[in-house]
């Protein structure tokens, strides 16, 4: 039987673990997005679906099949009084606040809804940051993750490593945005999603594929150096056409900006940091104290990029994606809603030119989020 109890707006609100002031009246038919406090929960119920996409790899190769998770802005009494509606599981975590399918919201932003474009990490699932994407849906965000096929936590027994792991995940962000943007008219979310411009956040590995979507070129002679070593010869070794897709530019146009979280970026893959230095749109790194990846090395290392670094006290790896730490680690009822703070700050100057004092505050660093991050910029 479908878990749904009646969902009213004040409850949407209290899920999410900050008070809104909005939240406590009824949402107005039409909500404007730039004047939600930046640092609090949105008044939307969270929808979520699961899609499929299929394209031609780069190489030539097979067609590739990728499913695609999308968290998206629900309308909190349409929801409410939906009693069959069920809740979605990623993986074996059934949420606590999204419903499968809920009946969707009008935008809250000119042009529609902005887009977060999410990469899971390595052995990892498309859902597993599902608590970014259901604290953004309810800020009136849509999040785009798809599932890494190969490299995803179904695929452990046996995993090795292949050529065409890293860049299909470019290609698994860049024909997920593709396929939102081309939903067929009868689809709910048709014609409502912003994909023009977008937000590139990735978890892990994920950050590398962040990094390259922001243009960091790819360095085929350090891709030629493991396979001289044999790095790839028990999974299909380095045939010409997969290792000549390292010369071709990873930069999706569509990526205004970018948050990789507990992830240094993979660097090596762009021929160390100069290849980070060529990204000429804002980056937000997100890291944990008990998770220390080397971002301090990007920090001072490279010029080019409108650089920031947060960093959370007592995190772990998995705090930016099902936010698992060990127990006395960090608390999520203060982490969790610091980190969508500062991702909706982030999205809001980049997506959607806000320039607010509260907005610039917080990304200048001159307004503290959390006793519980340290912000940094160069």
């Amino acid at each position: 039987m479908p878990s749904h109890r009646p969902l009213s707006l004040a409850l949407t609100c209290a899920l999410f673990a900050l008070p809104l002031a909005s939240c406590d009246d009824p949402a107005p038919d039409r909500i404007d997005g730039l004047s939600f406090a930046v640092d609090q929960a949105g008044p939307f119920a969270v929808g979520y679906r699961d899609l499929e996409l299929s394209y031609t790899p780069r190489d030539g190769g097979p067609t590739r099949t990728v499913q695609v998770a999308v968290f998206y802005p629900a309308d909190p009494e349409a929801t409410a009084a939906r009693i069959d509606l069920e809740r979605p599981t990623y993986l074996v975590y059934e949420s606590e606040v999204a419903f499968r399918d809920a009946p969707v919201a009008q935008p809250a932003y000119e042009g529609g809804f902005p887009v977060l474009l999410h990469s899971h990490g390595h052995a990892a699932y498309r859902n597993h940051s599902f608590h970014l994407g259901e604290m953004m849906a309810s800020l009136g965000f849509v999040m785009i993750a798809p599932e890494h096929e190969d490299d995803t936590i179904h695929d452990l027994s046996g995993m090795k490593d292949a050529l065409d792991d890293r860049y299909e995940r470019f290609d698994d962000l860049r024909h997920a945005l593709d396929l939102v943007e081309d939903l067929p008219s009868a689809d709910p979310l048709a014609g409502k999603v912003r994909t023009d411009r977008v937000i590139a956040t990735g978890h892990s590995r994920g950050g590398y594929t962040v990094w390259g979507l922001l243009g960091a070129p790819l360095s085929r002679p350090y891709l030629q150096s493991l396979c001289d070593a044999g790095s790839f010869a028990d999974n299909g070794g380095c045939p010409e056409a997969q290792l000549a897709v390292y010369d071709q530019s990873m930069r999706d146009p569509r990526v205004v900006g970018g948050i990789p979280m507990a992830s240094r970026g993979d660097y090596d893959y762009f021929g160390g940091l100069s290849g980070l230095d060529q990204v000429e749109q804002p980056v937000m790194m997100m890291t944990a104290t008990n998770d220390p990846v080397g971002v301090d090395a990007i920090m001072t290392g490279i010029t080019h990029p409108d650089l920031a670094w947060v960093e959370f006290a007592g995190g772990c790896h998995d705090f930016f994606a099902s936010a698992i730490c060990p127990p006395g680690a960090i608390d999520n009822a203060i982490g969790l809603p610091a980190m969508r703070t500062y991702v909706y700050a982030f999205a809001r100057r980049h997506l959607l030119d806000d320039a607010s004092p509260d907005v610039a505050a917080i990304l200048d660093g001159t307004r503290p989020v959390s006793a519980t991050t340290t912000y940094r910029r160069p």
